[in-house]
């Protein structure tokens, strides 16, 4: 049995097998900062589970992170939401992160109102899909899709589905009703 994080609230909220066959375990701490405001963070281990470094990203105000993958560089992209960086409310944040566990680059996407990421995949082309809610108080789920990352910045814009359209933090690749590039 293993835990990670600290004194304050730590929640977990995705798992990935990492490449070298250890683990990435995402999510938001309050302890990484030490005080009362969520920031991203990452713990990387070994096979056993044994820690073999962390990563924390935030602001002055709450940032979530509720998705993983690893990039074909051997490096993460932590994925969820910033009101910090974003343009007003919440909005959705990608964080890049090396294999060594050092920020390269950050990005915030979204419009007015709350935009909250709940999931990213790579998909067989090598975009990358992110979903999640877009628009305050919005009970509809949205996907965006996003060309591939280029140093933080999409080659394309995003383009968002909004209303109709559906995704699943545990099954993000089908994104019904959603409007895709060609």
């Amino acid at each position: 049995r293993r835990t990670y994080g600290g004194k304050f609230d730590d929640e977990a909220e995705d798992i990935i097998q990492t490449q070298d066959g250890g683990f990435a375990i995402a999510g938001s701490s309050e302890s990484f900062q030490g005080r009362a405001q969520y920031d991203f963070y990452m713990v990387k281990t070994d096979s056993k589970g044994r820690k073999q470094w962390d990563f924390g990203a935030g602001g002055n105000y709450d940032e979530k992170c509720y998705s993983i993958i690893q990039t074909d560089d051997g490096g993460y992209l932590l994925a969820g939401s910033t009101i910090t960086y974003g343009a007003r409310g919440n909005d959705f944040w990608v964080v890049k992160v090396n294999s060594d566990g050092n920020k390269t680059w950050t990005k915030a996407y979204g419009g007015d109102g709350d935009d909250i990421c709940r999931s990213i995949i790579k998909t067989d082309d090598g975009n990358y899909l992110l979903a999640g809610l877009l628009g305050a108080g919005s009970v509809a789920t949205a996907c965006a899709l996003w060309r591939r990352f280029s140093q933080g910045h999409a080659w394309h814009s995003p383009e968002f589905c909004r209303g109709g359209g559906s995704a699943s933090r545990h099954d993000p690749g089908r994104c019904h009703g959603c409007w895709q590039y060609p």
